[in-house]
């Protein structure tokens, strides 16, 4: 068996070392992001519960917070995911439509104002298709291209027609049925329709809704008349788009220079932003974007940059996401890196401090080492049947997690476990997560 356990050694440094990740999200203070074998994982802040792992500050004040991924219960189908400030919602590939987090606006739209710590499904239709979080409210369209909205209406931003109050249920925005995509910032929203225009609504201050004016909407409001849109990103107070030509546009707020144009002006039209023709996905943040081209290559502006500037020489950026304090990145090679404010542990590389370089987050969530807190051991190793957990006796444990190595959950408990029967595992290399007062304690072994 020494063997062997040598030859698992190296074939767990092999596969931890890949990659898989796959989709990503950013929210206020805390992260999402899918695994391509279709896992949800998040980190970050969780005092509303909008990690969605079952604890918050309510029922857990000591460590709610995680500054490594966590996976979301143990369903691999996964499709979709967005963030807004304090809450998060999911489709999965079946189409059904998941929310959890805070929920004081009903923004999480199961007919309650009750804060939510894991996902609750939203109704019982399984033809959901696509959704976004905005600051204190939600939006989604269904496969039959019909607009739906719930959460805070302060400014008109549910786009119903009226200002003030809340909804707590899905309401539909009009009849139209060729709604196609859309985009939320803290409280205005985008939308493409199938035949290419674009339309927003809510806060105006700034000229984000890009129709000429600063005056709030309450509707849809079709932005301009042209009908070659063919994608859109709305942050914190202003406006990405690019159109079927390549094009770059932006408007809004543009103290920053955010919107690329070579001015610090505002704007509450689309102006384009610069010449190129080559521009693929978009990303609006708080004071700064991101653009990536459609040769993998990234450029940012704002922050004092006032025109789109080559953020490196690399050319495997394939997706970007950010609000306003940190960012989430996807290279082709699934590998995610993260960048900013680090409070909350959002970057999700088992750390609390802030980065303005992006650190790695690993594809698995636990370490390589043996015993990495002095507190914590585990044997036998290998274990055959009974896995015994030698933990300070001042700690209280509020987790125990086992991951297989493709960083699937084989096993989870809350209970506060000396032993644990691993006799009905197969042989093989596992990871274990405990969560103790304010740590995560992570090891390996080996199952004869």
């Amino acid at each position: 068996m020494k063997k062997n356990y040598f030859l698992y050694l190296i074939l767990l440094s092999t596969i931890v070392n890949a990659q898989c990740w796959e989709k990503i999200a950013c929210g206020y203070y805390h992260s999402a992001a899918i695994k391509t074998d279709g896992t949800l994982w998040t980190w970050g802040n969780n005092q509303d519960g909008q990690l969605g792992i079952g604890t918050d500050s309510n029922i857990d004040p000591i460590g709610c917070n995680r500054n490594i991924p966590v996976q979301v219960g143990v369903d691999l189908n996964w499709q979709s995911v967005t963030l807004g400030w304090y809450h998060s919602a999911a489709i999965k590939t079946d189409g059904t439509l998941w929310c959890w987090g805070g929920n004081q606006y009903g923004q999480v739209g199961d007919g309650t104002l009750v804060e939510r710590n894991l996902p609750v499904q939203i109704g019982s239709d399984n033809d959901w298709q696509f959704v976004a979080c905005g600051q204190t409210y939600t939006l989604a369209i269904k496969a039959n291209g019909t607009l739906w909205t719930w959460g805070q209406n302060q400014v008109g931003q549910l786009g119903i027609g009226t200002t003030g109050g809340i909804q707590n249920t899905p309401q539909q925005i009009g009849n139209e049925t060729d709604w196609q995509s859309l985009s939320t910032g803290l409280a205005f929203s985008l939308a493409l329709k199938t035949n290419g225009t674009l339309w927003a609504w809510g806060v105006n201050y700034s000229g984000q809704l890009g129709d000429g004016t600063n005056v709030n909407k309450n509707v849809p409001t079709q932005v301009g008349t042209m009908s070659n849109w063919q994608s859109v990103s709305a942050g914190d107070v202003h406006a990405l788009g690019i159109k079927t030509d390549g094009k770059l546009w932006a408007w809004g707020s543009n103290n920053s220079g955010e919107l690329g144009n070579g001015t610090t002006n505002n704007s509450n039209v689309p102006a384009q932003a610069g010449i190129a023709t080559d521009w693929g996905k978009i990303e609006a943040g708080r004071y700064y974007s991101y653009a990536i081209k459609i040769n993998g290559r990234m450029y940012q502006f704002g922050n004092g940059i006032n025109s789109p500037t080559s953020f490196s020489l690399a050319t495997d950026w394939i997706d970007i996401k950010t609000d306003s304090f940190h960012t989430l990145t996807l290279k082709t090679s699934y590998t995610l890196s993260a960048s900013g404010y680090n409070y909350w542990g959002q970057l999700g590389n088992g750390t609390n401090t802030d980065s303005t370089n992006f650190v790695q987050v690993n594809c698995t969530n636990l370490g390589l080492e043996f015993n990495i807190n002095s507190s914590f051991s585990i044997y036998p190793i290998p274990v055959k049947n009974i896995l015994n957990l030698d933990l300070n006796n001042n700690i209280q444990v509020s987790e125990i997690s086992i991951f297989d190595l493709q960083g699937k959950t084989v096993f989870k408990t809350n209970n506060n476990l000396k032993q644990l029967d691993l006799s009905n595992f197969e042989s093989g290399i596992y990871l274990i997560c405990i969560i103790a007062d304010n740590h995560v304690l992570n090891s390996k072994f080996v199952k004869e």
